[in-house]
Order: C-alpha cells, then sequence, then structure tokens
C-alpha cells in the first residue's frame, strides 16, 4: 500500500491502517487489522507499506486503506485519504463432484439403446489441469480409483462454481439384467482437490429387460376378462411348508373350495404330485395350477385348449405360476395376466427402519441381518438397511412388493445419490437366495442384491446429518415410473424419510475450546487469585458426535466445593466448579486439570496454571511497573523487560494483557494500542495452559 503526500510538509506523524474485510468503508477515528506509524512526509514523496496475510476460509474480501486514520493531520483535503474496496476473492481447492446422473431410459429392453448424461460441477476452486471421468456400467459397490470404466471422457480446466455435462451414446445389453451404474470423475486423481471422498455418483439401476415372448392371457377364474383378488405375490418370503424359507414362485388366487379352473392357453397336460403322491396340480403348456382337484383329462400328455375347464380348486386358493424348471417370470408383470391393476399404495409399518451392522455371512441357508442393531443416531462403518413394508392389491389382504429402493439425501432431504433399486420381482431365483432379501414376512434387507451381500458404506460419507428416502413400489407404481416416464398419478408409497447420524469410525473424543476461565465473578477473575478467593471456573468442550459428556476435576493446592463439601477431586456433569484458593502454598502457582470425558469412552484433558498471590499484591491488569496506574512507565517498564534484560514484573501475570498467556512484543503492542489508539483494555492471563507458561514465564 502506497501513501503519498501532494502537499506540504507532515512533520507530527500520523497512522496508516489496512482493513482486511470491511462490509462497509471504515472512518475516521479507526483501527485496522494492519497498521503504520510513519513520523513525518515532505511534499512529493510516498511511504510503501507491505505486509503478508493469509486466510483459510473460502470467501471474498472487500480490503480497505485509511491514511490519517485517526485525524492527527490537518489536510487541505480530508476527503481522499481512502481507497478500496479491493476485493480479493480467496479459493480453496478444487472440488469436483457429481450433480446428474440421467439415463434416456432406465427399464429398456435388451435389444435396445440407451444414453447417459451426466453433470459435473466444481463447487472449488478453479481447476487449470485435464481430469478424466468414468461411467461404469455395472458394478456392486463403488469404483476405487485408477479403475477404468466402459465409456470415460477427459477435460481440461473448470472454473469456481462452473458445470459441464457430458453424454454417452449408445449404449446396449444383450441379456436380461439389472445394471448399477456409477460415475467417477477424476478417477485417476490427476486434480488435487479439497474432497476426494464425494467424486463418485450411483448407483443408477438400469433394469434391462427381456422383450415378452407371448401376448397377454386372461385370469384362470371365471369371469377370465375380469380382475380377480390375489392374497400372495411373487418371489414373497414363505416359512410353510416343507421347503424351509423359501421365495413364492407365483402368485395366490383367493376362491371358495370346488371353484372351476379353467387354462389360461392351449398345451399339453402334465400332472404334479406333493411329497405324499398326490396330485395336486397340473401344467398346461408352460402354466402351473396347484391346489386343485378333479381334473377333466384322464393322464399326462393330453391337449386341452385354452379356455377348458381341467379342475376344481381343493382349498381356499388356487396357485398359479407363469413359467417352470426355474424359470418362473411374475404372472403380473407387463405382459402378463391381465386385466391388472393396483389402485392401493405400498404400506409402511410403523417404524419400518431397522439398522444392523452389516452381517458378511448372510446369505445362502444362514439367516438374513443378523447384526447388532445400530442406533440411528450413531451409524458408523458397513450398514443393513432393514426395512418392513407390505403391499395391498385387494383392501386388507397385505402381500409383498414388486420392488424397493433407497436413496441417501442431505438432512433437507435433496438427493446425494441416485435412486438404489436392488430388488425387482421379476424372474424367480434359487432359494438359495432367500435369505439375501429378506429378515423376516416383508422385512426387506434392501442394501443387499438379489444373490449376493451387500451395505451402506458409510465410511465414504462425512459425519453428519442424512435422510434416507425408501421407495416401495407395486407393479403399477413401477411401470408408470420406469417404463412410462408417468409420475403424475404414481401409486408408490414413497418417500418414507428417516433422519440417520453418520458417525464414522464409531466414536470421536471430546474437544476442549481454549483453557480454563473465569465464569463468575468475572471483575474478581481479572486481577491476581488471592489466597482463600473462591470463585467459579469454567472449561468449554464440544463433542463431535453429540454425545453426553461429563467433567472429571482435580486441583494440585486449592479445593472444589462440591455440595457444600471440600475436595481437591471430583468428576461431575457440569462445565463449571467452584474453585477456592489456597492459603498456605508458596506464592505464585496452583495446578488444575480438566478430563472431558464423552459416554462412549472417548476423553480430552487440559492442565492450567493458576497465580496465586498474597493479600498485599498489587495486581492491577497492565500495571507493570506496580505503581498502582496504567501509564507511559508502563510501557517503559516492558520494554526494558523484554529488550534489556531487566527483572521481570511481580507477578508477571499482569503484564500478559492480551491474555494469551504469553508476555511477548504482542503485549507492548497491545498496551500502546489501549493507551493511544482506543484499543480494548487489558485482560491478562491469570488462568493459563500450564504448557504454555513453561513457553512463556
Amino acid at each position: 500500500m502506497t501513501v503519498g503526500n501532494q502537499g506540504d510538509t507532515i512533520s507530527s506523524g500520523f497512522w496508516t491502517d489496512l482493513f482486511l474485510n470491511e462490509m462497509f468503508p471504515p472512518g475516521v477515528p479507526s483501527t485496522g487489522d494492519y497498521y503504520w506509524w510513519t513520523w513525518s512526509l515532505d511534499p512529493g514523496y510516498s511511504v510503501q507499506f507491505s505486509q503478508v496475510v493469509t486466510n483459510n476460509e473460502v470467501e471474498t474480501w472487500h480490503m480497505y486503506g485509511l491514511t490519517d486514520s485517526y485525524g492527527e493531520v490537518t489536510e487541505e483535503n480530508e476527503c481522499n485519504n481512502l481507497a478500496g474496496p479491493v476485493d480479493v476473492t480467496w479459493y480453496g481447492l478444487p472440488d469436483l463432484v457429481i450433480d446428474d446422473i440421467w439415463v434416456s431410459n432406465s427399464s429398456p429392453f435388451m435389444d435396445e439403446y440407451i444414453d447417459v448424461t451426466v453433470t459435473i460441477r466444481n463447487q472449488g476452486g478453479p481447476i487449470d489441469g485435464t481430469f478424466r471421468t468414468d461411467l461404469y456400467y455395472n458394478r456392486s459397490t463403488p469404483p476405487p480409483p485408477y479403475t477404468p470404466g466402459n465409456r470415460s471422457f477427459s477435460k481440461t480446466g473448470l472454473g469456481a462454481g462452473e458445470s459441464y455435462y457430458y453424454t454417452f451414446y449408445n449404449i446396449s445389453y444383450q441379456s436380461p439384467y439389472l445394471w448399477k451404474m456409477w460415475v467417477y470423475v477424476d478417477s485417476w486423481l490427476n486434480i488435487s482437490e479439497d474432497n476426494e471422498n464425494n467424486n463418485i455418483g450411483g448407483p443408477v439401476s438400469i433394469f434391462w429387460k427381456e422383450r415378452p415372448i407371448s401376448d397377454d392371457y386372461g385370469w384362470p377364474i371365471h369371469p377370465s376378462n375380469q380382475q380377480h383378488a390375489i392374497s400372495g405375490t411373487f418371489m414373497e418370503w414363505r416359512s410353510t411348508g416343507d421347503y424351509g424359507h423359501h421365495f413364492h414362485d407365483g402368485i395366490d388366487i383367493p376362491a371358495s373350495e370346488n371353484t372351476p379352473v379353467y387354462s389360461v392357453s392351449a398345451g399339453h397336460t402334465q400332472f404334479v404330485t406333493d411329497q405324499s403322491g398326490d396330485t395336486v396340480g397340473l401344467y398346461v403348456d408352460k402354466f402351473l395350477y396347484y391346489h386343485i382337484k378333479d381334473f377333466t383329462m384322464p393322464q399326462d400328455g393330453g391337449w386341452v385348449n385354452s379356455d377348458s375347464l381341467i379342475a376344481k380348486i381343493q382349498t381356499n386358493h388356487l396357485h398359479f405360476n407363469d413359467g417352470q424348471n426355474q424359470e418362473e417370470v411374475n404372472p403380473l408383470r407387463e405382459y402378463g395376466i391381465t386385466p391388472f391393476t393396483d389402485n392401493i399404495n405400498p404400506i409402511f409399518y410403523s417404524n419400518p427402519i431397522t439398522l444392523r451392522e452389516d452381517d458378511p455371512n448372510v446369505g445362502g441357508w444362514d439367516g438374513g441381518a443378523d447384526g447388532a442393531i445400530i442406533d440411528k443416531d450413531s451409524v458408523y462403518g458397513n450398514v443393513d438397511i432393514i426395512v418392513h413394508a407390505k403391499d395391498e392389491i385387494d383392501a386388507g389382504r397385505r402381500v409383498g412388493l414388486y420392488a424397493i429402493s433407497y436413496q441417501i439425501c442431505d438432512q433437507d432431504c435433496w438427493p446425494l445419490s441416485g435412486e438404489i433399486l436392488n430388488f425387482v420381482f421379476d424372474q424367480w431365483e434359487s432359494n438359495y437366495y432367500v435369505n439375501f432379501i429378506y429378515a423376516d414376512t416383508f422385512d426387506y434387507i434392501i442394501t443387499n442384491q438379489i444373490t449376493s451381500n451387500g451395505y451402506w458404506n458409510t465410511t465414504g460419507w462425512s459425519d453428519g446429518t442424512y435422510c434416507l428416502r425408501i421407495n416401495a413400489y407395486d407393479i403399477v407404481s413401477f411401470y408408470k415410473k420406469f417404463v412410462l416416464k408417468d409420475t403424475t398419478k404414481l401409486n408408490v408409497a414413497h418417500c418414507f424419510l428417516e433422519d440417520v447420524e453418520v458417525k464414522n469410525g464409531g466414536n470421536h473424543n471430546p474437544e476442549i475450546e481454549g483453557h480454563l476461565h473465569c465464569k463468575y465473578p468475572y471483575d474478581e477473575c481479572n486481577e491476581c487469585i488471592k489466597y482463600g478467593q473462591e470463585f467459579v471456573l469454567e472449561i468449554t468442550a464440544t463433542d463431535p458426535d453429540g454425545d453426553s459428556m461429563y467433567y472429571e476435576w482435580y486441583a494440585d493446592w486449592g479445593w472444589f466445593i462440591v455440595d457444600e463439601e471440600t475436595t481437591y477431586c471430583d468428576t461431575i456433569a457440569e462445565n463449571f466448579i467452584t474453585y477456592l484458593a489456597p492459603s498456605f502454598c508458596p506464592p505464585g502457582y496452583d495446578e488444575l486439570s480438566v478430563t472431558v470425558h464423552d459416554v462412549r469412552g472417548g476423553w480430552a484433558s487440559t492442565e492450567g496454571y493458576l497465580g496465586v498471590y498474597d493479600l498485599g499484591t498489587n495486581c492491577l491488569c497492565g500495571d507493570v511497573n506496580g505503581d498502582g496506574s496504567i501509564n507511559s512507565a508502563d510501557i517503559v517498564c516492558l520494554i526494558d523487560y523484554l529488550y534489556k534484560g531487566f527483572l521481570p514484573p511481580y507477578p508477571l501475570e499482569k503484564a500478559d494483557v492480551n491474555n494469551d498467556c504469553m508476555v511477548k512484543g504482542d503485549d507492548l503492542t497491545y498496551l500502546i494500542n489501549y493507551m493511544f489508539k482506543g484499543g480494548p483494555p487489558p485482560e491478562c492471563g491469570w488462568i493459563c495452559p500450564s504448557q504454555k507458561l513453561v513457553e512463556s514465564f
């Protein structure tokens, strides 16, 4: 900063101040963040001032310079002493994130093409270098760095706050499958970023469908062109019968005993027996009719026409399959049984979400999701999300869902991840996998895949509050959303929201802010502590996990007053305690310590030093020479001690006028500023951390 004199000689001296960040222009008198004294300045001459400044925040400063800031000089023009504002924008490191992954069709047929558009955003400082973004068609877990994707692109440069989008065209797949698609920006770590843990987007579910190989068919109970009730859906969890835990491989149509059953297609017949050898079912072509009797054909291999009477219901419902030999498909799917609609929303039970530690042995014939239950206010590690939900096709009849998904959102429920859709019940899977999906009836382990274990890896997320959004679909709502892209009348129990608090690593130690200080009476604490004085000490601490804390206090010479009794140590729930200074220790010190504990075993500790003196000691803060007042002689005395080797003031603490527990040049500046520039009054460090006392006193 350069200050010039375009008038007469200045011989009286003046201040020049630098204001780093001011909302409004400073007036006279004002004290800046940095200031310089100039003794004189001749006409036509100038003086320069330099100062190195730093900032750890991402922000824009409005910087001003003001000369003759206290009006020491009488000038011809008093209105041209201010310069600015000069705007200085402080940038942090770049921070690349995936803003959006848009898919042209998330439920395509397997011979179709889709396009995927990725939007990336730089929410940090500007980027000059080149970075790579990879698209991964199908992964069960997020991709690690340096892993090539199926497709990729490179981008050079991206300004602070700028976004960029790129479209991957003509993506296809030749088999029916459920993809989990991910995108990784700066996947090869070419850019040093402020946060390297938020570069991955996904998963986005892509459901590749097989084109139908048959036309719609009617109902196996008359009237066949009208919808009938449904009491059991495809791929429900079952524990009845002789099979143990298993999937329900068809649908149940409730009807009274002896209700006639009709074939939905023409074809050859094949009888089906139960484990006792009784004939209880019949295949016509690929369709199975089960729990039936009174067959109308005498033997296997016969031919029946479509809509022919084939048998009667044996109990209280007809079990109906579309497919055989472990190739069963959902009869209620698109191009299945018709007419069919579902006008009742899926339903979440009361308190439907349970979080458990991920059980890596889940699945197979083991029970599902056996990990320890996790408190939703303290979520950590790999987590299983279990959701208790059901569907109703007919009022009062609970049945299984068609699909269920989850999404990680911020605490305002804005999505931070794609919709993670692991379960779509379109085709049958081996009963071996039943425990990957179900923890119990209608309890879905939605973080697993149908045939493998999975989890929500919270270690990839910063600590904080997140909202879990759960979408439960029936068939109608699923096809409206993913095939027809019509959500105007979406029949879905969606957006069940549950707040959870992620605390990775399980627990963090409490954090102590500052050091021990006097809470009450403050005025007495601004003079040194006298023998036998009583006042309240306080420590300020926070717990990063939000856990409850308690405080363990210890005094070397003095006492604490707890419940009207004195003790040299105690553990209490409060962060403050009444202290009674000793009356017999050597003048000059008492050692205190406080340890802050959280309820999960974390702790932090600090020690404090108190200057304790007899009743006749002069303890006026800033009265360095001990004459009973604060004046220029105290400045001289402090200079003599700091720079000329004179004896220290007694007690030394009253020279610590800026209360940083050290006596050095900053205290001299502070005292000068108080006496001559209207700065704040002295405030001495009578209670100091022990380590700092060693460094300074």
